[in-house]
């Protein structure tokens, strides 16, 4: 009898394991319906009213098929264009104020739905692997209807991730804001993980990235924004408080210090996780379109 619960109790517990790593592992990639709310119109209508612009809707496709909806608003006089991405778990009305603020100073703005957000398709989210490249055609057609005239990024915590490892591997932005970017997902999983279950969050979430890569073929190794900063050519700024709980102020730093010749480092002080621009309006929206107007870098 003790033999058997001898055996019994490790292979539990090793069962126990592999069904946690595989139930975190899914629910990092596939969000649940009722966080992927529709678009509301209104709001698009709302905002173009209150910038005097004018909107659409907008689908392009993605590599693999799937469909990729935004908001595109142009204001009168625009002089550039600039796209705007949001986090997890969130959608493009998180970033509306963002969007307005840039309406206010005359930029076109086009807020995508993320993969596997909103009323976008492509099933699951990958974190940079696959949004990389819709992010590619997003900037291609933005190209497309403004040929010549300069285009710039503002990505918040996963949307400034992405964007990050957009611009690493050679997407055409002529700069860059972003937000609370994790540094790499397996060093954001383990943080987020650590905070849950302490020592053993490291070695699940390894063992989630693990199962992923065995049921997906998804190497989130390679979804790294500090990894992607030495491809970087064109000017960055980190957003990042110390106060970021969520994701620690660490991970921008790591990028940073990646590619320190084109990647620099705004910490607004008393600021939780994407919250500059309600903490630091003012700030906030003086850093960025002076960010975005080259002569004033």
């Amino acid at each position: 009898m003790a033999k058997k619960l001898w055996i019994t109790l490790p292979a539990g517990a090793v069962l126990f394991w592999g069904a946690a790593a595989a139930l975190l592992c899914e629910n990092a990639l596939n969000l649940p319906a009722l966080m992927r709310p529709a678009a509301d119109r209104a709001i698009a209508v709302r905002i173009a009213q209150e910038t005097q612009s004018t909107w659409a809707p907008v689908e392009i496709q993605a590599r693999d098929g799937a469909a990729l909806r935004a908001w595109w608003f142009r204001p009168p006089d625009a002089r550039a264009t600039a796209l705007v991405f949001h986090g997890v778990a969130d959608t493009r009305k998180g970033v509306m104020y963002h969007s307005t603020l840039l309406l206010r100073h005359h930029y076109r703005v086009l807020a995508p739905d993320s993969r596997g957000h909103g009323e976008s398709g492509g099933g699951m989210l990958t974190h940079g692997l696959r949004e990389t490249d819709d992010v590619r055609r997003w900037v291609a057609w933005v190209c497309a209807q403004s040929p010549g005239e300069p285009v710039y990024g503002l990505g918040e915590s996963m949307g400034a991730a992405i964007l990050l490892q957009a611009a690493g591997q050679g997407v055409p932005f002529d700069a860059i804001v972003a937000e609370s970017s994790f540094s790499s997902f397996p060093e954001i999983a383990r943080d987020r993980l650590r905070q849950k279950v302490g020592p053993l969050g490291p070695p699940l979430a390894d063992s989630a990235l693990f199962y992923a890569k065995f049921r997906y073929s998804l190497d989130f190794r390679q979804a790294s924004p500090a990894g992607a900063a030495p491809g970087i050519t064109v000017p960055v700024l980190l957003i990042h408080g110390p106060q970021d709980t969520n994701s620690p102020q660490i991970h921008s730093l790591r990028i940073q210090a990646a590619n320190p010749a084109h990647i620099t480092l705004w910490a607004p002080p008393s600021t939780p996780h994407v919250m500059a621009l309600s903490r630091h309006p003012a700030e906030f929206e003086r850093r960025v379109v002076s960010w975005f107007q080259p002569a004033n870098r």
